[in-house]
């Protein structure tokens, strides 16, 4: 059940939902109450690769994961039964998302007014959900402080498009540009951002 890919240097482990992971007896299992959270757990333990474990695994005081050692960057992500474990030595933000209506009717929250212009008013556009996707892995690059509808503006793109650039506005002068791959499937979009060669320190 798991499938094993790199897209643009980042090696990615994916958990299929097509059945349960299989039951890890751990401590931090236990703290998850509910069933969907203890089965998000499976899947991620099921998926960290050899020679490191859930016990490698620390959370910064805003929940971003981070190997003990702090080598290799890693990154966490899940959905409706799929699962993501990825890890790189450069800096990136990584979202597995499945369809969900909701992501189409709250387009205003996360839009920008510069997307809105190019986006169509169709649920069927699957721009939003890629666009969604894309923002969700921008913010776990950083973990935190990133306002997706004003902070971050997506170039004009087109739902068959592997690639998407947005622009993070820092402040009125600064502006850093993420290349997000996209990697679209039946079930499922996976998204990793990256920003260019001379940002990734910023």
């Amino acid at each position: 059940m798991v499938k094993e890919l790199i897209i643009s240097d980042v090696h990615i482990r994916l958990w299929s939902s097509e059945q349960p992971a299989p039951i890890i007896d751990h401590p931090a299992r236990d703290q998850r109450l509910h069933p969907h959270r203890q089965a998000e757990f499976d899947i991620i333990a099921a998926l960290i690769p050899i020679p490191w474990s859930w016990d490698d695994i620390v959370k910064d005081p805003m929940g971003k994961p981070h190997l003990a050692s702090g080598i290799p960057i890693i990154g966490i992500s899940h959905s409706n039964g799929w699962g993501c474990f990825a890890w790189s030595d450069k800096p990136f933000g990584i979202d597995l998302q499945t369809p969900h209506p909701s992501i189409f009717r709250v387009r205003n929250k996360y839009c920008h007014p510069n997307e809105l212009s190019f986006l169509t008013n169709d649920i069927e556009d699957s721009r939003h959900l890629m666009l969604w996707s894309a923002k969700e892995a921008i913010y776990k690059f950083y973990g935190h402080g990133v306002d997706f509808s004003h902070d971050l503006i997506a170039l004009p793109f087109q739902a068959t498009d592997d690639k998407i650039s947005i622009q993070y506005q820092l402040d009125k002068v600064k502006c850093i540009t993420f290349i997000v791959h996209c990697l679209q499937q039946e079930n499922f979009i996976l998204t990793i951002a990256q920003t260019s060669h001379d940002e990734n320190n910023v």
